[in-house]
């Protein structure tokens, strides 16, 4: 029976990941600092009653040589989210939390035989574009001065003709244009670095606008009321609410909704 880790396991990703693992009969950690952002009720009513279940953050270097201990796969599920200016702590969780328990796997020589890590869409830019003149692009953000002047579109950085939004290759260049972006640029190749490395397998997952039941209410992100919105079917009102809609643009963004055990 293969024993795994899921770092930040009472999150939205985090607990339907551990619900997956204890069906497909693994036996499961499940370590999460309850962060009061995400829940400000204290520990969720939907943690497995299967898992074990440790409170304490990973930055602290017994907590997570202790949550590490015996386990065969590591799902890094564990960031500080959300959209604010909190620059010390974005970086102290995402990166030197993701750093550390590296340290820790190399230094104890643990028996880790996998490691998967919560990336994000964030990491990328706007996304790629297919300009008519130079085919795929792949534009920076769209600066400030031109939104004021309404116009929305993504236009090519070689010609500046307008894009057509395409699918965006795994290839892509990243840099993130948060600082929570940037740490979450950190986590995945720190992880996938460190995997090389050590010779140990590691997968980087880059999640988008994710949503669903177990969502924190009270995240700082500012996709979250949207999601809200999703949930309570507002969405279908007509499309010149400017409540919702604020851009005129033509790009699309895609949420995937995490359901009642469903993990996958």
């Amino acid at each position: 029976m293969k024993r795994a880790l899921v770092t930040g396991g009472a999150g939205l990703i985090g607990s339907h990941l551990a619900d997956l693992l204890v069906r497909e009969g693994w036996t499961v950690r499940v370590l999460d600092n309850l962060e009061p952002q995400t829940h400000r009720r204290g520990k969720p009513d939907w943690i497995n009653k299967h898992v074990e279940f440790v409170e304490g953050d990973l930055r602290d270097r017994e907590t997570i040589s202790a949550a590490l201990d015996k386990i065969d796969v590591v799902f890094h599920e564990a960031a500080y989210g959300g959209y604010m200016p909190e620059i010390a702590k974005y970086v102290h969780v995402n990166s030197f939390g993701t750093a550390q328990m590296l340290e820790v796997i190399r230094e104890k020589k643990l028996s880790i035989q996998k490691i998967i890590v919560a990336s994000s869409q964030a990491v990328y830019s706007e996304g790629a574009g297919i300009c008519p003149n130079h085919g795929l692009v792949f534009p920076p953000v769209r600066p400030i001065q031109q939104l004021r002047k309404g116009d929305w579109q993504v236009h090519c950085p070689i010609c500046g003709a307008i894009t057509k939004s395409a699918p965006t290759p795994e290839n892509a260049p990243v840099g993130g244009e948060t600082v929570y972006g940037l740490t979450k640029v950190d986590q995945e190749k720190l992880v996938l670095l460190w995997g090389k490395q050590m010779g140990i397998p590691a997968v980087a997952l880059r999640y988008s606008c994710t949503y669903g039941p177990r969502q924190s209410i009270f995240d700082r992100n500012f996709l979250h009321p949207v999601a809200q919105q999703f949930a309570a079917g507002s969405l279908r009102r007509r499309r010149t609410d400017p409540r919702l809609f604020v851009c005129r643009g033509h790009r699309a963004r895609e949420f995937a909704r995490r359901r009642n055990g469903q993990a996958r």
